[in-house]
């Protein structure tokens, strides 16, 4: 499964949490994500912008049994972003 399936737009350009069961790097997701654009070309390409990442506070129970809870987030943003349909 890719992260794909995972990340959905929240707004115009914030993307929803990513949150993970093991401490990750900041930069590490980052990276690791990319963004599918398709336009007329009168738009500028979007890329990933970095937002905020770290610890998870006060996380839900995990959802099924024998599963881990949250214990790390990254969260951002899609930058050029005008337009998503």
């Amino acid at each position: 499964m890719t992260l794909a399936s995972l990340v959905a737009v929240v707004d115009r350009t914030t993307l929803t949490p990513l949150e993970f069961n093991t401490v990750m790097t900041c930069s590490g997701v980052t990276q690791a994500l990319s963004v599918n654009v398709s336009s007329d070309g009168s738009f500028p390409s979007s890329s990933i912008k970095q937002g905020t990442c770290g610890p998870v506070t006060n996380p839900d129970p995990a959802p099924f049994s024998g599963s881990q809870s949250s214990a790390w987030v990254w969260s951002g943003t899609l930058e050029s972003a005008d337009r998503i349909i």
